[in-house]
């Protein structure tokens, strides 16, 4: 049911293979990330949250100023 865990040249075999692998493995990720942070683009500083409310505020009111503006023209160009 339970086999012998391994000795000799063989599990020291195995284990060189397994630490290789493994240290390859953290030297490919580490070289990926500095790759990764240096050619990621700078970031502006977050806005302040009265500057983002007042970039929303004027989004929404966008709209709903020129609907009236083209009715009321349509309107003194007909009368």
């Amino acid at each position: 049911m339970f086999t012998p865990a391994m000795h000799g040249p063989v599990a020291v075999t195995l284990f060189w293979m397994w630490l290789g692998f493994v240290a390859a493995g953290v030297g490919i990720y580490w070289l990926w990330r500095a790759r990764r942070n240096k050619t990621k683009k700078k970031e502006k500083a977050p806005a302040k949250y009265a500057d983002r409310l007042r970039q929303r505020m004027q989004k929404k009111r966008q709209p709903a100023e020129t609907l009236p503006g083209e009715h009321s023209d349509a309107r003194r160009k007909s009368s």
